[in-house]
């Protein structure tokens, strides 16, 4: 523990210890490796640095397990678009549903589709205990060494000290202000005629627990054109972020035997940058939050809080101390740049921020520091991320939200105190900008 945590004069300690123990030959790994690389006895004195050899192989050899996590907040909590829009399958032609919708963890969950449902995943039934290993049914049966996807439902919420490392304070006020807004219930709707309520359920109830021929509503607000939110929708985003930390600590954690996670999460969040949305231009523009050019505008692309970017800055922030975590990597696939993942990188390094801002009496820019370091000074050397996804310029054929992210647009670990606008990003957009709270 010692040495996963940097502290050689620790380790010195024990070293030299056992060996006037006479105890070195049964000494077990890494002790041993400790012992062997500081054989030399005086040669290393405390305070100096002892050569220790960093293991073969990587972390957690031995680990088998796949840790399955959800936040349950993303099917019955975010709600961006009318329940009765999704209770055909195919949707109502005149009301189709948004993209970003809860059909996205259905596919996934759902007793009668959902893909993580099949034996190929689900296997035997089996419950993960806090220190990831697999207990239950699958114990008593002999078979928990052969499982290798254990599950772990994920109700509380994310601490906002770990949410406040990468997102701006006044932002995730906005986002709960704006949630808290909205009603939670509104009368159940019925079903337009010639609609059958299509949830796998014969009897005509189903998943949001409804009854045949009604289904409950809630009223929807939106942050801009894309973005919808409802009354849960804040917590929904903070149990995201949870989730992926308590992935993270299941994989760090030596003592447990999962390997590696996937998380069933929503809303998602890759577009959302330390205030919302990311300035149109790209990372490094200074362009106005309304300049069209080839950005996004000020879209937060149905993104609330970067669970990704919080589960990364955990994983750095205590990870280091706790499992002796030394760099963290984020690798970005889908068809749209993580912009908001990458401008939340940016931050960790000091930059400045240049907002435009107009009152009936004038124009004017305002200039704020920044710096979010994850753990020291050294983070730029420590932290990488990359981001393959689709790219096109408008007019040139084809154009993919957010416009930013071209080929090999590279930026290494800048040290140079206050880089303009390293990572600049738009200003905080007002409670729900449009005014519009519509009941659904």
């Amino acid at each position: 523990l010692a040495h996963a945590n940097g502290h050689t004069e620790v380790c010195n300690i024990f070293v030299e210890h056992v060996r006037a123990s006479g105890c070195s030959s049964d000494l077990a790994s890494p002790t041993a490796t400790w012992a062997s690389t500081a054989s030399a006895g005086n040669a290393h004195a405390l305070g100096e640095s002892v050569p220790i050899s960093e293991p073969a192989s990587s972390l957690k050899d031995g680990a088998d397990k796949t840790a399955l996590l959800y936040a349950p907040l993303g099917l019955e909590g975010h709600v961006t678009c009318a329940p009765r829009t999704l209770a055909s399958r195919q949707g109502l032609a005149e009301d189709p549903p948004p993209p970003e919708n809860a059909r996205r963890v259905e596919v996934l969950l759902s007793d009668s589709l959902g893909i993580l449902k099949t034996d190929a995943f689900a296997g035997p039934s089996s419950v993960v205990q806090e220190n990831g290993n697999v207990e239950g049914d699958a114990a008593a049966s002999g078979v928990a060494s052969s499982t290798r996807f254990v599950w772990r439902e994920v109700r509380a919420l994310a601490e906002v000290s770990d949410v406040l490392r990468v997102h701006e304070g006044r932002y995730v006020r906005m986002i709960q202000k704006a949630c808290a807004r909205l009603q939670p219930h509104l009368p159940a709707a019925p079903l337009p005629p010639g609609v059958v309520k299509d949830d796998g359920d014969e009897n005509g109830g189903g998943m949001d627990g409804g009854a045949a021929g009604a289904i409950p509503s809630v009223q929807i607000g939106h942050l801009d054109g894309d973005t919808a939110i409802s009354h849960s929708s804040a917590s929904a985003a903070m149990q995201c972020c949870r989730t992926v930390i308590e992935a993270a600590e299941m994989v760090m954690n030596p003592s447990t035997n999962v390997r590696n996670a996937f998380c069933v999460v929503r809303p998602p969040g890759h577009h959302a940058g330390p205030t919302g949305p990311v300035c149109p231009g790209g990372l490094d523009s200074d362009a106005d939050i309304n300049t069209t050019g080839n950005g996004g505008g000020s879209s937060h692309g149905f993104c609330l809080i970067n669970n990704v970017a919080v589960g990364a800055s955990y994983a750095m922030h205590v990870g280091s101390r706790k499992y002796g975590v030394k760099r963290v990597a984020v690798i970005d696939f889908d068809v749209h740049h993580g912009n908001g993942t990458e401008a939340l990188f940016g931050t960790v390094v000091p930059s400045t921020r240049t907002y435009r801002y107009s009152t009936p009496y004038g124009e004017g820019t305002t200039t704020t520091h920044v710096w979010k370091p994850w753990l020291n000074e050294n983070d730029a050397d420590n932290l990488f991320f990359a981001s393959v996804h689709g790219y096109g310029q408008r007019g040139r054929g084809g154009w993919y939200y957010p416009g930013s992210g071209h080929t090999s647009d590279a930026r290494g670990a800048s040290r140079d105190d206050e880089q303009p606008n390293a990572a600049a990003v738009s200003g905080i957009p007002e409670l729900v900008p449009n005014g519009t709270a519509e009941g659904v």
